[in-house]
Parts: C-alpha cells; sequence; structure tokens
C-alpha cells in the first residue's frame, strides 16, 4: 500500500479540472497519506535519486504532454509513476483504462499494479504515447495552447481547417530499412489518438515496437475522408493509409518543412531517428489489459 507521495502538477492543463486533482488529494489524506506538491518546472527532486527515495510514488496531475516531460527525469525509475489525468485529450487514461472518479483514481494510487511501459527515443527527447510528423504536426504547431486550455478539443477546429487549406509535403520514411512514402506519420506507441480514438489497435504501451500509420494522399478531400474514418475508429477503412510495424523509424531527406508533436507537445526540432527508449514503472487499474 503506498502512503506518501510527490504530486506534480501543471496548473495550466485541462479546463478547469483543478478540482479533479484536489478531490484526489483530499480522498488521499482521509485515508491517511501524505500528499507533498511541487508545480511542473520545478524538476530538481525528480532528477534526485535519494529525495525520490523517500516517497512511494510520483503522481503526475496534467494532460499527455506532463507524464511524457516526466519519464524524462528519474520519475517512473527509483518509485513508480501515477497519473491524475487533468488534460484535454488524455489519451495515457483512456489506455490504461483509468476512470475519471477521484476515489477510483485514489484506489489506484494506493493500491494498484505497477507495469513496465516503453518510450520512444529521439535524440535526447522522449515520448510515452506517439510522435506525430507532417500533417497532425502542423496542427499542434498552429494550435493556440491558450485557447485550448479555455474551450479543450474546440480549439483544434481552427487550427485543422487552417492546415488542410494549406498544401502538406511529402517525405520519406524508412522503417526497419524498408521506404515508404507519408504527408502525415504517426510513430504510435499507443492505441489511441486524441484522447478515446482508436489509431493503432496492436500497439500498446508495454511492448518495444511500433505501429507507424502512414498517410499517403495530398488530396484535402481524401484527408477529410481519414480524419473521419480516425473519429469512427474505423481507421483500417480510410483510403491510401497502412501501418507498418518497426523499431527502427528514420525520416530522410530535408526536415526544415516537417512539423512534429510528441504526445501532443510541439516539437522544435523535428525527430530524424526513433527508437524504443527505456522503460518505466507505471501504476495502473487492475484492469488494465497489456
Amino acid at each position: 500500500m503506498r502512503k506518501h507521495f510527490l504530486l506534480v502538477s501543471n496548473k495550466t492543463a485541462g479546463r478547469g479540472r483543478q478540482d479533479r486533482v484536489e478531490a484526489v488529494v483530499r480522498e488521499l489524506t482521509t485515508r491517511s497519506c501524505r500528499v507533498d506538491r511541487i508545480e511542473e518546472g520545478n524538476h530538481g527532486k525528480l532528477d534526485d535519486a535519494e529525495t525520490l527515495k523517500k516517497y512511494d510514488a510520483v503522481i503526475g496531475a496534467g494532460g499527455d504532454g506532463t507524464i511524457r516531460r516526466l519519464l524524462q527525469t528519474e520519475a517512473g525509475q527509483v518509485v513508480p509513476l501515477g497519473v491524475i489525468p487533468n488534460g484535454t485529450g488524455n489519451v495515457l487514461a483512456h489506455e490504461i483504462g483509468l476512470r475519471s472518479s477521484p476515489v477510483l483514481i485514489a484506489d489506484v494510487l494506493i493500491a494498484g499494479p505497477e507495469h513496465r511501459v516503453s518510450s520512444a527515443r529521439f535524440g535526447s527527447d522522449t515520448s510515452l504515447l506517439m510522435v506525430g510528423l507532417g500533417f497532425d504536426g502542423k496542427v499542434i504547431h498552429r494550435l493556440d495552447m491558450a485557447l485550448k486550455g479555455r474551450i479543450g478539443k474546440a480549439a483544434y477546429i481552427g487550427a485543422v481547417l487552417a492546415t488542410l487549406a494549406e498544401p502538406v509535403p511529402t517525405f520519406e520514411l524508412r522503417i526497419d530499412g524498408k521506404k515508404h512514402s507519408a504527408t502525415w506519420a504517426v510513430v504510435a506507441n499507443a492505441r489511441r489518438y486524441g484522447g478515446e480514438f482508436m489509431l493503432a489497435p496492436q500497439a500498446g504501451i508495454t511492448k518495444r515496437s511500433f505501429q507507424v500509420v502512414l498517410f499517403q494522399s495530398t488530396s484535402r478531400l481524401v484527408r477529410i475522408r481519414q480524419m473521419w474514418a480516425l473519429a469512427m475508429g474505423h481507421i483500417h477503412t480510410a483510403p491510401m493509409t497502412k501501418t507498418v510495424t518497426g523499431t527502427d523509424i528514420r525520416l530522410e531527406g530535408p526536415t526544415d518543412t516537417i512539423k512534429a508533436h510528441a504526445d501532443g507537445d510541439p516539437l522544435d526540432v523535428c525527430p530524424t531517428h526513433i527508437t524504443p527508449g527505456r522503460s518505466a514503472r507505471l501504476i495502473v487499474p487492475n484492469r488494465f489489459a497489456r
């Protein structure tokens, strides 16, 4: 049973969901747990193994980007990492079957099992769920993050429409040595995308391989059909798409026009080489199916 937690919170994540975080903290304290707090960005404690050993777990309270950044510290290595989903999409929460009830979240944090989860590595950076290249990378770079914080997923509409109106360059990926072309690619370590949308059913955060979903059309009409199929959970029916399994993904040729994101965070530099990264200890619900 875990009793002593370090809570790392991103107070800008989500739309007024800090009440969920506070409700979980109250639930933990009523069960005789102790919760110490720091805000995201104050990572000194998280890189100090001796300090972390004082805790039973580190809790990340925020969106998927918050968890991604915590995985670049010693959280999840020295002690397990728990989650309070408090973002817009909360892909990780959907992926592990973590419900939104503060009581159930507290149950998981105190007594949930641990699983080793794998990550993607590119340069010195890390992704737990996905790396998007091309179209959706451009959408994320265009997205007004302040507006997203206020109105949630509706903020994506303008960014998507503006990106659809522009030409998107074709690029080449070499996946385990075999070349493929795309205008949009998602290197998926998780099955879901954008929250609950099913993108890569054969992917999994406990696996050491990726499902690379390739969107290969330059047509706006086809792109709209692809996004509709994704939203409906039938990506396998989308025209001009294919999925390739691989562990070594290389982006070839010029990358200055290719925008990218990792777990919903815009990347300043487009990744050119993606491989499996280090694993981490994640607290999950009993119902989690690997």
